[in-house]
């Protein structure tokens, strides 16, 4: 898979994501072998990330975010950054259940909140260009508000 993360020019930004690399791996008092170890990849690989030579896929992402202790976004935020699809779709996969929990407590019927959760993700889809990495799971959450009230009024018509 290509690159997860894009600047705003449409410049890669990886020497940022390897220095929080680098920084989320000695907070844990861990060696680039230990790492590497822990994710099945040589030490050459993680110091390749770590110095902005190349840049971990999305498929290694959560993984990586699993033995460094973090979200996905703390190895990749570092400014305002436009999120790719690829990264949204593993946002999306990430936040699944916190966004399913938010829409259910809204319009509490199931076949509603999988209706509300797919609209959701269309219309965020819809405006990616605008998403900003690190604040993904608010301006998410706002849309997730917005579709639930567009359902629970449709609900409301249909009753009159």
């Amino acid at each position: 898979m290509g690159d997860i993360l894009k600047s705003q020019n449409g410049c890669d930004d990886m020497s940022e994501i390897g220095k929080n690399i680098t920084k989320l791996r000695k907070k844990l008092n861990m060696t680039q072998d230990e790492l590497a170890e822990k994710l099945f990849v040589t030490r050459q690989t993680v110091s390749g990330w770590e110095n902005g030579r190349t840049q971990p896929n999305l498929d290694i992402l959560c993984d990586l975010s699993e033995a460094l202790e973090c979200s996905p976004l703390d190895i990749i935020s570092v400014r305002k950054k436009r999120m790719t699809h690829q990264l949204f779709v593993a946002l999306i996969y990430e936040y699944e259940e916190s966004f399913y929990k938010t829409a259910k407590e809204i319009v509490v019927s199931d076949s509603l909140c999988e209706t509300v959760i797919k609209n959701t993700i269309l219309s965020a889809f819809k405006q990616l260009e605008e998403f900003d990495v690190n604040s993904f799971e608010e301006q998410f959450n706002i849309i997730l508000s917005e579709e639930c009230n567009k359902v629970l009024n449709d609900k409301l018509i249909e009753k009159e």
